[in-house]
């Protein structure tokens, strides 16, 4: 009874090693350090998106679900309503210098009013534009109108000034 006993306990012992090498081998490869391997699921945090300009929307990129990379593209707005504003005030400059070419506080006025829209109307092609060349030109665009402005902003204060008894 003895070596039953032993022959069972070197069975047991073997299977037991041979359990622990095919543990070893079958074992995945450690991870790098600072990698962490788990199981689960993990939610999402909901993040407000606003659009910096108001107008309607003609196409979109997004997909439910998709993960969007930082500055991609998520909508294409209609320009047409600073195309609009800025033909407008080009249309009020043009009627007001047939009219009344001698009211010139009018005519500045409309100016600014001009140089105001094609600021927005560039801008917005600037960050929306869809080539690179198309969003360069809109920037140089918009610089000159921001100049524009700034002009006119300048010449009101300095009217402004002198109409309530500044230097």
């Amino acid at each position: 009874m003895n070596r039953a006993w032993l022959w069972t306990g070197l069975a047991v012992a073997l299977l037991g090693v041979g359990a622990y090498a095919l543990y070893r081998y079958l074992a995945p490869t450690p991870l790098p350090e600072g990698i962490l391997y788990a199981n689960g699921h993990v939610e999402g945090t909901e993040v407000r998106v606003a659009a910096e300009v108001g107008g309607r929307v003609v196409d979109s990129a997004l997909v439910e679900g998709e993960p969007v990379g930082a500055g991609a593209p998520l909508v294409r707005i209609d320009p047409a309503d600073y195309e609009i504003a800025l033909k407008q005030a080009r249309a009020d400059l043009l009627q007001l210098a047939l009219n009344d070419p001698e009211n010139t506080d009018a005519k500045q006025s409309a100016e600014k009013r001009l140089a105001e829209a094609a600021l927005r109307y560039w801008r917005t092609v600037e960050r929306l534009g869809e080539t690179e060349t198309e969003r360069t030109l809109a920037k140089q665009n918009a610089d000159e109108a921001e100049k524009a402005l700034a002009f006119w902003n300048q010449q009101s204060r300095g009217w402004l000034s002198r109409l309530f008894g500044g230097s």
